[in-house]
C-alpha cells in the first residue's frame, strides 16, 4: 500500500512522521534488508521503538557504559533513554516496519549526534 503521508527517503529506507503534539512525536520508519541508521545518540529526548513487522538488531550503549546487542521481532519494544548510543540494522529478509515515539522537551531531527 502507498504511505498517504509524506515521506523522507534515506540511505537506510524512509520514514514519515505520523503525529505529534507538544512533548512527543510518532513516526513510522521502514528499514530496507541489510542497511543500519546511523550510531547516534540524543541529548533531549529519549525513543520508544515497536517492531510491527520483521526482524531488527540493535545495539544499545546506556551513559553508565552498559553494552547489550539484541534482536528483535515482529511485537517486540525496545526503550531508549536520553544519551544511550543505538544502532539498528536490519538483519531479516524483508523491510522492517517500526513505529518510534519520540519524547521530550524538544522534537527536532538536530537533536542527534553520530559517531
Amino acid at each position: 500500500k502507498e504511505w498517504d503521508k509524506p515521506t523522507t527517503q534515506r540511505l537506510w529506507g524512509k520514514y514519515r512522521d505520523l503525529d505529534q503534539n507538544g512533548h512527543w512525536k510518532v513516526k513510522e520508519l521502514s528499514v530496507d534488508v541489510g542497511k543500519s541508521l546511523s550510531d547516534q545518540r540524543h541529548f533531549v529526548r529519549s525513543e520508544h521503538w515497536h517492531i510491527v513487522d520483521g526482524e531488527l538488531k540493535m545495539d544499545l550503549q546506556f551513559s553508565n557504559g552498559y553494552s547489550t546487542s539484541k534482536v528483535y521481532k515482529t511485537g517486540d519494544s525496545i526503550d531508549i533513554p536520553v544519551k544511550c548510543w543505538h544502532h539498528a540494522t536490519n538483519v531479516g529478509d524483508r523491510p522492517v516496519k517500526v513505529i518510534e515515539v519520540w519524547m521530550g522537551s524538544t522534537l527536532s531531527e538536530d537533536d542527534i549526534e553520530r559517531r
